[in-house]
């Protein structure tokens, strides 16, 4: 359960930040996947105890699908 709250905490903290400069540029309130930064940030192993900074040089290097069409797995 430790994993699961840590890995939420820290691509939550990254998307959000994402989404509220999306939001104030384009007033697009489009959800991120957060998936995605589990799924394919080797850097920060899944944000399993990486940094911030991993996950924001992996968005800006490859971007972020919407959340819809790459959702969240419990």
């Amino acid at each position: 359960m430790k994993t699961h709250k840590l890995i939420y905490w820290k691509c939550r903290i990254v998307n959000s930040y994402i989404e509220a400069i999306n939001y104030k540029e384009n007033k697009d309130e489009t959800l991120l996947s957060e998936q995605q930064l589990v799924d394919c940030d080797e850097e920060d192993h899944g944000c399993k105890g990486g940094f911030y900074y991993g996950a924001f040089n992996y968005i800006l290097q490859k971007g972020l699908m919407k959340d819809k069409n790459y959702s969240y797995k419990t």
